[in-house]
């Protein structure tokens, strides 16, 4: 039981060694100049932000649509690994199914485009190993510790194992080693994975979003449609879940369905 207990605290000390490594503060080499920004614009860009349920139905052109992808693309990820993928829906059948499957919804029925955001459970090992590819092909100095976060600290954090063998191991050595000092409790099992996954796609969805509003353009994010359905559609792996459906175009004025309602901030802002 004695070694037992030391190879757990050896193994949260290396643990923690290897995020203290990969965390350093930035040297010159790493830093940048940023443009300074106009937030007033950005407050615009927010405010007029909305789920807009009925489009003109007219057509967004390949340059601004792949512009707006590389602007989602920019969003922030769970270690950088980007678990997501934009599925851009351009074929007139396919289309036309995927509004079916969409419940023929107005927001489905009049986009200009439609999107379907994809987050992916399954695609992590291959990009840690672009991760790494790009980390020791670069120019610029790696910090001490991230070649070694990314090939062992991230692997054991999100792998489940054969039939998920390593998931009690997981959960037990979690709820032991966090009376101890801080541990990280998630992903253990296949539901964590799949809400790990989720929120970096959700971080890149709204960056979508936002971007779509900067270039005067409007959307609105779907969440009723047949999940099943749409999957065969696309012809999906399993570890694919689609995470929200956007339409994206150019808003009627009858689209707005009504004035913005927003609750109390007291019952989501706290100070601790």
């Amino acid at each position: 039981m004695s070694q037992k207990k030391n190879s757990d605290t050896g193994f949260l000390a290396s643990m923690n060694s290897i995020v203290e490594n990969a965390s350093p503060e930035p040297s010159s080499s790493t830093t940048f100049e940023r443009p300074r920004m106009n937030s007033s614009e950005f407050d615009a860009v927010v405010h007029s932000r909305r789920s807009v349920r009925v489009f003109t139905g007219e057509r967004i052109d390949s340059a601004t649509m792949y512009k707006l992808f590389e602007l989602a693309h920019q969003s922030p990820s769970s270690s950088n690994i980007q678990p997501w993928e934009f599925h851009w829906i351009k074929a007139s059948e396919v289309r036309a199914n995927l509004v079916k499957a969409c419940f023929s919804q107005p927001a489905a029925r009049t986009a200009g485009e439609l999107v379907v955001i994809i987050a992916r459970k399954g695609t992590w090992r291959r990009n840690i190993q672009e991760i790494i590819r790009q980390l020791t092909s670069s120019s610029e100095k790696v910090p001490p510790g991230v070649l070694k976060y990314y090939k062992t600290l991230i692997p054991k954090a999100l792998a489940l194992g054969p039939f998920y063998i390593a998931v009690p191991f997981k959960w037990l050595f979690t709820r032991v080693a966090r009376y101890k000092q801080p541990t990280p409790q998630e992903p253990i099992g296949m539901s964590d994975l799949r809400v790990w996954a989720h929120k970096s796609t959700a971080l890149a969805a709204q960056t979508f979003m936002l971007a779509c509003r900067a270039h005067n353009l409007d959307s609105c994010p779907m969440e009723g449609f047949d999940s099943w359905r749409v999957k065969r559609l696309l012809k999906l792996p399993p570890d694919a879940e689609i995470s929200m459906i956007v339409a994206v175009g150019k808003a009627k004025p009858e689209g707005l369905y009504g004035h913005r309602m927003r609750f109390d901030k007291a019952w989501h802002v706290f100070e601790v």
